[in-house]
């Protein structure tokens, strides 16, 4: 009787490891079921944005550059085409961008595309140097066949701390470039050139140099939603560390109208 029961109760060789089995992969498969690969999927949506940004919105951002009377080309800052009529293009900038070294050189507004506009005569500028805001009034013909492009102006009323940004200009070498971030505060203040210092500002990990200062910071539907704006540190070299800033479009809309 006894050698009956263990009989019945010890599994056969030919059994126990395919019972063992199948209770471990019933254990492990939910621990393998949650180390798939996967898609990144908010990467890939912010590499999306990122690029639609780009292409939708490097047209619609200028350099700022002046020319020696040798030719030698110096970034000054960067740019974005506000406004567009019949006659001339208006150029969003820095006012601080807006600077000659000298008589002899020239300030030129350049194009993603090439183009290039020197500001003679017929071209003018506004500037705020409180705000750190200037426009650029350039000859639409000026530019020749490649005209510039009005960039999509948004709002910065319904910013959000942790939203995506997008700073986009032009770096010492001409080449357009973008930096992605997200918005890190609001109404920040920073020093400025005029001693006074600026308020209200946007403050991003998005990259800002001095050369894309004046570019676009776009959100991720390629709306200008900041004026990029490099903190002022006197004769000290300024690290950004992370620590960047933009004018909130609507002072920039503030000033346009005033200007």
């Amino acid at each position: 009787l006894m050698s009956r029961i263990v009989a019945v109760a010890s599994p056969t060789p030919s059994t126990a490891p395919r019972t063992t089995l199948r209770r471990r992969d019933t254990f492990i498969a939910p621990l393998l079921a949650s180390c798939l690969v996967r898609p990144a999927r908010a990467s890939l949506v912010d590499e999306t944005s990122a690029t639609r940004v780009f292409a939708e919105t490097s047209k619609s951002v200028a350099r700022v550059a002046v020319v020696a009377p040798n030719g030698e080309i110096s970034g000054r800052g960067s740019g974005v085409v506000w406004y567009i009529d019949d006659a001339y293009a208006y150029i969003a900038t820095n006012a601080h961008c807006v600077v000659k070294g000298n008589e002899n050189e020239k300030l030129v507004v350049m194009l993603a595309s090439g183009a290039a506009a020197a500001l003679d005569k017929d071209a003018s500028y506004f500037v705020n140097r409180s705000t750190d805001i200037g426009f650029l009034k350039v000859p639409i013909g000026s530019f020749g066949a490649d005209a510039p492009v009005a960039a999509k102006i948004g709002t910065s009323d319904n910013l959000r701390v942790g939203q995506s940004a997008f700073s986009l200009g032009f770096e010492e070498d001409g080449a357009a470039v973008l930096s992605s971030g997200t918005i890190n505060g609001l109404k920040r203040k920073i020093p400025s050139r005029n001693g006074v210092g600026l308020k209200g500002l946007i403050q991003t990990d998005a990259q800002v140099t001095e050369f894309t200062s004046g570019g676009a910071l776009c959100d991720s539907a390629g709306r200008v939603i900041g004026l990029n704006v490099v903190a002022y540190a006197g004769s000290q070299k300024r690290d950004p560390q992370g620590v960047n800033f933009a004018i909130p479009i609507d002072a920039v809309r503030l000033a346009a109208e005033q200007m």
